[in-house]
């Protein structure tokens, strides 16, 4: 049976209220309206209440925004995701490796490429600003395994074909995410934002 809308946001407030750890926003959309939205938690200790408008740490969702655009130029420029990363990029510092992988073994976390492009020291990390600051994390590291014989969730891996993306249409990584993505989706306070200077409505992690 179809639950009518007053019995299922009633059902959301009482999750939400109990589950006192969850800090966030939930909406409900109908017909292309927003129709319902609960919030819960501080945006920072010591802020505000989260809003519609707060700006939260996607994480790992954006590596579905970056095959979104790995697809699209793939389709635009006229090359096959089963292309090498050598044939896409002759120049690229590492040619064993990027002769021995190809675009959807990145895409499918099977390229076997590895390194931590989470430095340690969190003073270090503040100085990755942009895709280009990760490579000397990664670039010189050996293939984990031969391509396309396991999987493996590669952090690596995703900035690369980010930075592919860069040397193929010479532009941003963050430009094109924001035009193709943010803007076209109408993600009004989504972007990029440097953890050492936050705008206020977003939420510190």
């Amino acid at each position: 049976p179809i639950v009518p809308d007053a019995v299922l946001f009633k059902r959301i407030d009482s999750l939400v209220a109990a589950t006192p750890a969850f800090s966030g926003v939930i909406a409900v959309g109908k017909r292309g309206a927003i129709v319902y939205i609960a919030t819960s938690g501080l945006i920072r200790p010591g802020g505000s209440k989260p809003t519609s408008i707060t700006a939260f740490n996607l994480g790992s969702i954006n590596k579905v925004f970056t095959e979104i655009l790995v697809r699209q130029t793939a389709a635009e420029q006229g090359w096959s995701l089963d292309t090498t990363l050598a044939a896409l990029w002759p120049e690229y510092p590492n040619q064993a490796v990027a002769q021995a992988i190809t675009i959807r073994q990145l895409l499918t976390h099977r390229s076997g490429v590895q390194g931590d492009i989470f430095a340690s020291d969190s003073a270090a990390r503040g100085k990755l600003r942009t895709l280009r600051d990760f490579l000397p994390l990664f670039v010189s590291q050996p293939l984990q395994f031969a391509p396309g014989t396991r999987q493996s969730y590669s952090n690596a891996g995703y900035v690369l074909l980010g930075l592919l993306l860069e040397h193929r249409t010479k532009r941003s990584y963050y430009d094109l995410v924001a035009e193709r993505i943010y803007r076209f989706s109408g993600m009004t306070s989504a972007g990029y934002f440097p953890r050492d200077s936050l705008p206020e409505f977003a939420a510190r992690g």
